[in-house]
This record gives C-alpha cells, structure tokens and sequence, in this order.
C-alpha cells in the first residue's frame, strides 16, 4: 500500500508545476482539510489538481508535516493561497 502512494506522491510531483503546502498543526486539519478538499473540486478543473500529505525535518531537527496541493494552472493555486494560507 506505502509503495501505490508513494508512486502517486512521485507522479504528482512531476506532473504539476505549481505547489502549495499547508502546515499541519499538531491537531490535524480535520474538517478544515475537507473544506479544502471541496474547494479543490469546485474551482479546478478534474485532474488539473491533487493533493498528499508529506513531511520534512525542519533546519532545528522537528519533523513537520503538511499537506501538499498541486495544481496545473497557477491562477488557481494562487486563488488556493489567497483563500487558505
């Protein structure tokens, strides 16, 4: 199952241009992923976007996770980042 998403994670990554990572707090996102989930599939076209969860260690040594959107049209990940970070 890990490998299916992480080939997943790997095509996403090569095939949209434009990024955004959310921050994932130490609750979660909760209903606030959902929302942003919908807001996805209401203002992107179908398979013009997608989003993963991923995490990074951090210059002082914490891991942070995030979600990471991707998105084929930048005017829409820059709609996405207005709306959401």
């Amino acid at each position: 199952m890990a490998r299916t998403f992480n080939r997943l994670k790997q095509r996403a990554e090569k095939r949209f241009a434009s990024k955004v990572d959310v921050p994932v707090p130490a609750g979660g996102l909760g209903q606030h992923l959902t929302e942003m989930l919908a807001w996805c599939r209401e203002h992107a076209a179908r398979g013009r976007w997608d989003c993963h969860g991923h995490q990074a260690r951090a210059p002082d040594g914490m891991l942070q996770q995030f979600a990471r959107f991707y998105f084929g049209d930048e005017p829409i990940a820059k709609a996405f980042r207005e709306r959401w970070l």
